[in-house]
């Protein structure tokens, strides 16, 4: 099944599984090791269930590795391939709230942001106090299978991303500093110094980062937009965004909610002159007089250029 930004999910789990909205995805469960019990090999069992219920082939290596302990490595490798070739999501099980994670599974997560030019990495915590319930673990699953399409959409992220994240304009508003980028759509150097600096600082839900070539999809998907609509209404995305920062930078004490713009070679000499060669990305020049109107200056750190460098 492709991406859809209209659908819903069904009423109850029943109807949702008889969609199948996992069809054709391959997914390799990342946990801590279970050693045959305890709460993270249950939870792993869980999941696979219910990714299997959606339609979803998956990979457990708590279970699923039957080439021993010196194959275990070539086994998760082979299952990457899989998720690469029937875009599918590596699916981070992770301890708490905190998100702790073993180093295999930072291990791991470093091999899936470069395998085949990267597959998703969506990530579920189990609770602090380990009750980790079926509604829980099934809500998980389904938006993980809506994120991981997404991204195959619009562009695959560098990071893990929370499986139970909201969309990130209301994210925003609950958040503690909200950070918004400035950054050119068509060009893949801008478009990757964009990724890298919202994976330096997004860290939800105190800190939100938004990026409009990646983050744009979840929103409207939360408003049933179709993509005419989004192509429409991205503007009124970004400076809605813009006033919820600018509003954290007066009122949050200690905030430090900032504008980031995605620069080529150098910042602009003087933001206002309309030659701005600086700004490759056709709004870029508006964004940032939009930011500079809102008050966010170089002098008080909340106006931040990101320079980037075209490769030979």
């Amino acid at each position: 099944m492709s991406y859809d930004p209209n659908l819903k999910p069904k009423g109850n789990w029943a109807e949702t599984c008889a969609d199948k909205p996992g069809l054709g995805m391959h997914v390799v469960i990342s946990t801590k090791y279970g050693g045959g019990k305890g709460v993270y090999f249950d939870a792993s069992v869980r999941a696979k269930t219910a990714l299997q219920a959606l339609g979803c082939s998956v990979y457990n290596e708590n279970t699923d590795n039957d080439m021993g302990d010196d194959g275990w490595l070539l086994s998760f490798n082979k299952n990457l391939d899989s998720v690469a070739e029937k875009k599918g999501f590596v699916y981070q099980l992770q301890q708490g709230q905190a998100r702790e994670k073993s180093l295999m599974q930072e291990a791991q997560e470093m091999n899936a942001q470069n395998w085949k030019g990267g597959v998703p990495k969506i990530g579920a915590f189990i609770p602090d106090n380990r009750e980790y319930s079926d509604e829980k673990v099934r809500q998980d699953v389904v938006n993980a299978i809506k994120e991981a399409k997404r991204q195959w959409a619009y562009g695959v992220e560098l990071s893990v991303v929370n499986a139970e994240e909201k969309a990130l304009d209301n994210a925003a508003k609950e958040a503690q500093e909200v950070h918004l980028i400035s950054t050119p759509y068509m060009n893949e150097a801008g478009a990757k110094k964009a990724r890298e600096v919202r994976a330096r600082i997004h860290n939800p839900p105190e800190v939100v980062c938004f990026d409009p070539n990646t983050d744009i999809g979840p929103i409207a998907v939360d408003r049933g937009w179709s993509p005419a609509e989004q192509e429409k209404k991205w503007l009124e995305v970004f400076n809605g965004i813009l006033r919820t920062a600018q509003k954290k930078k007066k009122t949050k004490q200690g905030s430090r909610s900032a504008v980031h713009i995605i620069c080529l070679n150098n910042k602009p000499c003087d933001p206002e002159d309309g030659d701005t060669p600086e700004l490759v990305g056709n709004a870029q020049r508006g964004e940032l007089l939009a930011a500079m109107g809102f008050g966010f200056t170089e002098e008080d750190g909340s106006l931040v250029y990101e320079i980037f460098r075209e490769t030979p």
